[in-house]
């Protein structure tokens, strides 16, 4: 976990003015990868900090960690209920029962129920 990477600042009054979280997924087991997933992901995340974004990114996380980043991110916005947040994705998403689902490297799906168990749900 850690700390967000770069850019935005809190002002002294504890207003942040913008929070993005940038995940690229790339390696996949169950699906057909997707080679430019991360390079966006990196693309997306620099220009957000060049907008003074305070940014946190992922590339090919496993599903404990988008998890735990996506935790990370509430946590900090949670102090700062008036800011801007972004969360961009580059990668496979699925929708299941009327739910969106983020794919993360490590998911195992074969079946529709395999979704809620390996997916992160948005």
């Amino acid at each position: 976990m850690g700390s967000p990477a770069s850019g935005g600042a809190i002002a002294s009054d504890g207003a942040v003015e913008k929070f993005a979280l940038c995940i690229g997924v790339s390696d996949f087991r169950c699906c057909p990868n997707l080679p430019s997933a991360a390079m966006d992901c990196y693309a997306m995340c620099a220009m957000l900090q060049n907008w003074n974004f305070v940014t946190w990114s992922m590339v090919n996380g496993t599903l404990r960690e988008l998890k735990a980043k996506v935790r990370e991110l509430h946590g900090a916005v949670a102090n700062h209920p008036d800011s801007t947040v972004v969360i961009y994705y580059s990668g496979y998403g699925v929708q299941h029962l009327g739910t969106n689902y983020l794919v993360p490297c490590d998911a195992e799906v074969r079946l529709g129920a395999d979704i809620e168990d390996t997916c992160v749900s948005v």
